[in-house]
């Protein structure tokens, strides 16, 4: 078990983490003792240094889960509702050595649709995350991803579930010890008359933060520009809005909004800006900005995109002739992490890393 987070603590209850025999020789220069904070042969430590820290992970690493498309080119926006990801599941197996993780759950995002005329925002996804689980190697966790959650679950252990996006709502989260809600969709709320004559749409909202909400799309209710607003907490921005009174030239619709990365909190995504009088919104409208940590520690360059930002709420609205590249970042995920010695902690103690993380 964990040693105590505040209070004294001796030099023989660091030994007695480590299975020492009580009374007996050790300093903190012992590998044992060092292993259980991470520091090297001679580093300069301190006993408070110690607190909540465990003998147990004897290895470093992480995996993330990640809820699959069904697209794999570019697709026509007409047809872009039958794109959503796909209903996903994992099993997760504690490896050896390992005694304890930390997870992080994120929600789809609203996957969208079409419409003619009007139609509000998408929302963006939850995200939940839970530390300090304590797990026996071998041991086995269900992670399922769909329309309703990502959730990463063994009865009587823990039941994490970032939620995804429901219409323009944006989704909660619940079981574990923070998260943030999704931003909501903007609302559409302008009616124009003759109705066929201009195509109004709203943003779409950012996936939740680390303890706060997703930013929301910004909404259409006159022809005038709408930003979405920025995420907090490291949370998505929401998307800009959108409007086109070029009649049978090209429908628009609200842009997405930001997704939300599982690496630890970092800055807010900044709202995308709205835009007015354009063909074409994937032109001109942009998205939130992703919420992130130190991006030294995102994916190499050479990684594919999808895999650092998820939760957006996708973009609304209808497209007649252009082709629309989807983001995958509507996506859910699930990420798992366990760390030498002390267990990581969401938000930000020592869950930046990439090295010994594996990808489904």
């Amino acid at each position: 078990m964990a040693l105590q987070t505040s209070g004294q603590i001796s030099l023989n209850d660091l030994h007695l983490e480590v299975d020492g025999t009580s009374g007996s020789e050790v300093s903190l220069n012992d590998a044992d003792i060092r292993d259980m904070i991470d520091k090297s042969s001679g580093a300069q430590s301190s006993i408070s240094e110690y607190y909540g820290a465990t003998a147990g992970n004897a290895v470093r690493g992480g995996h993330l889960f990640v809820q699959h498309p069904t697209w794999n080119q570019r697709q026509p926006f007409a047809t872009y509702e039958d794109q959503a990801p796909d209903p996903t599941s994992y099993t997760f197996t504690v490896p050896s050595n390992v005694i304890n993780i930390s997870v992080i759950c994120i929600g789809r995002g609203y996957r969208g649709g079409q419409a003619f005329h009007k139609i509000s925002g998408s929302g963006g996804g939850g995200l939940c995350y839970k530390n300090n689980i304590d797990v026996v190697a071998g041991q086995t966790f269900s992670i399922t991803m769909n329309d309703s959650y990502s959730r990463f679950y063994r009865s009587g252990v823990c039941d994490v579930r970032g939620n995804a996006s429901t219409g323009k709502i944006g989704g909660t989260y619940s079981g574990g010890d923070g998260g943030g809600n999704g931003g909501n969709g903007g609302t559409t709320s302008y009616n124009p008359a003759p109705s066929y004559s201009t195509y109004p749409g709203s943003g779409s909202g950012g996936a939740g933060g680390y303890g706060g909400t997703g930013g929301e799309g910004g909404s259409c209710t006159a022809m005038a520009a709408a930003n979405g607003s920025a995420g907090s907490n490291g949370g998505g921005g929401g998307g800009g809005n959108m409007w086109d009174s070029n009649a049978g030239s090209g429908y628009a619709g609200g842009y997405y909004g930001g997704g939300t990365a599982p690496y630890g909190q970092g800055s807010n995504g900044s709202g995308g800006a709205g835009d007015t009088n354009n063909a074409y919104a994937q032109s001109n409208g942009q998205p939130g900005t992703g919420g992130s940590g130190n991006t030294s520690n995102f994916p190499a360059s050479n990684e594919s995109y999808p895999y650092v930002f998820f939760g957006a709420g996708s973009k609304q609205g209808y497209s007649g002739s252009p082709y629309e590249s989807p983001r995958n970042t509507m996506q859910g995920c699930v990420r798992v992490v366990w760390g030498l010695g002390s267990a990581q902690a969401f938000p930000t103690t020592d869950v930046m890393y990439r090295d010994g993380e594996s990808l489904n």
